[in-house]
């Protein structure tokens, strides 16, 4: 008896709070098809609030998360403020079947690999700054997320300050 009514109960709690929150123009509606591409959160002190979706070419960033996997959104800063991280190319996957293990590590390597030394201006293997990329999941990839989004770090973790593109190094 306890299950069937916590079972019929969340179900109408949710729809109620659905509701509600249509009504309350506070209440953030998530979008099922993915984020607006020029929508950003308010913005945080020093830079704003971005969906890893919304990083743009040149994009300078923060990335406070604790883990290195799932992250949802970054601070984007200034490029001339110290960052962390520099959007450099956003991809698209082909195909329609998510890419697992070393299928995706190929598509990361095509998507970030010749667009480094288009971007910084040197190759990557002779260069000082690091390749890092956010890359969709099999559930983001189920909800259409198919852009891989390169980035670069600096090769000893410290932080940026100024635009890595055309840097040479």
């Amino acid at each position: 008896m306890r299950k069937t009514l916590s079972a019929l109960v969340l179900p109408a709690a949710l729809v109620f709070a659905l509701g509600l929150s249509a009504c309350n123009p506070d209440v953030p509606i998530s979008d099922p098809t993915g984020p607006d591409e020029g929508a950003t959160a308010p913005p945080a002190e020093g830079g704003r609030a971005t969906p890893v979706a919304g990083l743009r070419v040149g994009d300078c960033f923060n990335d406070e998360s604790a883990t290195d996997s799932d992250v949802d959104s970054v601070e984007v800063v200034d490029c001339s403020a110290p960052h962390q991280y520099e959007a450099y190319n956003n991809h698209d996957i082909p195909g329609s079947d998510f890419p697992e293990g070393e299928a995706m590590g190929r598509e990361v390597r095509n998507a970030c690999y010749d667009s480094f030394a288009t971007y910084v201006g040197i190759s990557y293997d002779n260069s000082t700054y690091r390749i890092n990329s956010f890359n969709p999941t099999s559930g983001s990839w189920a909800q259409g997320d198919r852009t891989i989004t390169c980035t670069i770090k600096s090769g000893d973790g410290s932080r940026i300050t100024g635009s890595l593109k055309g840097a040479a190094k």
